[in-house]
């Protein structure tokens, strides 16, 4: 797990740099036309690869059997789906164009058709990391990671400075899934392609990953689908700032929430016939994934007022309300994303995971609906999608943990007790902000916003690990767990954790 936070903490240096760039060079419009972009492509992309992927990580003692026709399966369904996509975008672009949405439906659909034809390329990359994730070979799939972030937003980067617009947004995708299906082959030597597609067991193979592409099809309208539909009420310009805000929350999902996908998955399919060990190991994670997500996601919208005055000058202030109304409740949701749905398809319960995705789709969808017909701003829309995703991921969250005999009180308190406390201290850092440090730091420039920037920052992160130390130190062992070696020892120190490791929690 460290190994694989080290390699996002690089596409996190790359992703800041091309936000701060691209947040200059770029329009709230362009965002808010790529944000429609995003919205018809998650939906559409859901289908790739079949679901057929998780199957075969699943059974990962059956790879010299499955691997090739997982892989000609995969690649028949991404090619159909990413000339659906293509299509769909020429379709949702026309009836945009219709309802005054856009002036121009070949802005949309140029984005669309680079997008789409990274399906059926990502289908090397996708089973060749498979066999990593299998083999428990994570200090490889960071070392991939960090190839193709590099190559993403160092492409984003320079597209932009070379005047392409929105468009460099797209084009290093194409690129950088390319060099995952190289990076993926160097690493595993595995030419699943030279293998025989035996499509006669295709059906068998749909037939157990039906409930699990189902899942990925609502878990992309949970995550962005729901924007096509509030693009229909809210101009362009508002669902950019929105999709601003947004981006900036889901920074923290491509850090941790990801990364704990990648590792929870196999480890606790291992676990499968050990309920003792998954129900640790899962409560664990957990605790460790709420008190970094936590941290990550509340900071930043702590800090973000003055960070947008550092950055943008002011362009991107409208969003400071949006993202931390989604930042107080992305934490009960990271935990959903990050452990509640391994566990689920650790087990095999690929029908539960399609069930859970279909209830948070369908409460995204009304809430973007409601929220953008009754009041059409980004705040409101914030609002409506934070609430109704918080609501339904703690009681998928809570299921999926007592699924593997987690204790009632551990499952609660891993869910709340720290996005709560978490939440009161950003609200006290906030009140500090603004009666304090604000006023005493008021004026223009650049070099005040920073000053005002490192002291919220400072007291939300002293408030917030100084609170957990007294109140829940449990939490910051679990954390500590998963640092490396050379750094853990000293911060058992500075934190004076040393006496409490067999009785802490």
């Amino acid at each position: 797990m460290a190994f694989l936070l080290a390699s996002t903490a690089l596409g996190k240096v790359l992703v800041a740099a091309t936000l701060v760039l691209l947040g200059t060079l770029l329009t709230q419009a362009d965002f808010g036309l790529y944000s429609l972009a995003v919205g018809v492509m998650m939906f559409v992309q859901t289908f790739a690869n079949g679901g057929v992927r998780e199957v075969l990580v699943q059974r990962g003692r059956e790879w010299s059997t499955l691997a090739g026709p997982v892989f000609w399966l995969c690649l028949t369904i991404n090619i159909v789906v990413g000339v659906a996509a293509g299509i769909a975008g020429e379709v949702v672009a026309r009836g945009y164009v219709a309802r005054g949405v856009l002036d121009d439906p070949a802005r949309l659909t140029g984005l669309l058709w680079v997008a789409a034809a990274t399906v059926p390329l990502s289908t090397f990359p996708s089973v060749l990391t498979a066999r990593l994730s299998i083999d428990l070979r994570f200090r490889s799939v960071a070392w991939l990671q960090a190839c193709s972030v590099t190559v993403r937003y160092a492409g984003q980067i320079g597209m932009a400075l070379s005047g392409f617009g929105v468009m460099s947004l797209v084009w290093p995708t194409l690129a950088s899934t390319v060099l995952e299906g190289v990076v993926g082959w160097a690493l595993t030597r595995q030419q699943v392609w030279r293998a025989r597609p035996n499509v006669r067991i295709w059906p068998s193979l749909l037939r157990q990953s039906t409930w699990m592409v189902l899942g990925q099809v609502c878990n992309g309208v949970a995550n962005y689908g729901y924007l096509v539909i509030a693009g229909w009420w809210i101009p362009q310009a508002q669902m950019g700032v929105y999709w601003w805000a947004l981006q900036l929350v889901m920074q923290v999902e491509t850090t941790i929430t990801y990364n704990l996908m990648q590792v929870v998955f196999p480890v606790l399919a291992r676990f499968q016939d050990d309920r003792p060990r998954q129900a640790a190991a899962a409560l664990r994670v957990g605790r460790a994934a709420q008190f970094v997500i936590t941290l990550m996601a509340l900071g930043l919208a702590v800090t973000f007022p003055a960070l947008e005055v550092i950055c943008w000058g002011g362009k991107w202030s409208a969003a400071a309300w949006p993202l931390a109304i989604l930042a107080v409740f992305y934490p009960v949701r990271g935990l959903f994303a990050g452990v509640g749905m391994p566990v689920l398809q650790a087990a095999g319960r690929f029908r539960e995971v399609f069930v859970s995705w279909a209830i948070l789709a369908v409460a995204t969808l009304a809430a973007a609906r409601l929220c953008a017909d009754m009041d059409g701003t980004p705040t409101a829309l914030a609002w409506g999608v934070g609430a109704s995703s918080a609501v339904v991921c703690l009681f998928i969250s809570y299921r999926a943990l007592r699924l593997v005999g987690a204790g009632r009180g551990a499952v609660v308190s891993t869910s709340l007790q720290i996005p709560i406390l978490g939440a009161v201290l950003a609200a006290g850092a906030w009140a500090l902000d603004a009666w304090v440090v604000a006023p005493m730091l008021a004026g223009a420039g650049r070099p005040l916003a920073a000053a005002r920037f490192l002291i919220d920052g400072t007291v939300f992160t002293l408030l917030y690990v100084g609170a957990i130390r007294i109140l829940a130190p449990r939490y910051l062992m679990d954390v500590l767990a998963i640092v490396p070696g050379p750094l853990r020892r000293p911060a058992y120190r500075v934190l004076h954790l040393a006496e409490d490791i067999s009785g802490a929690g």
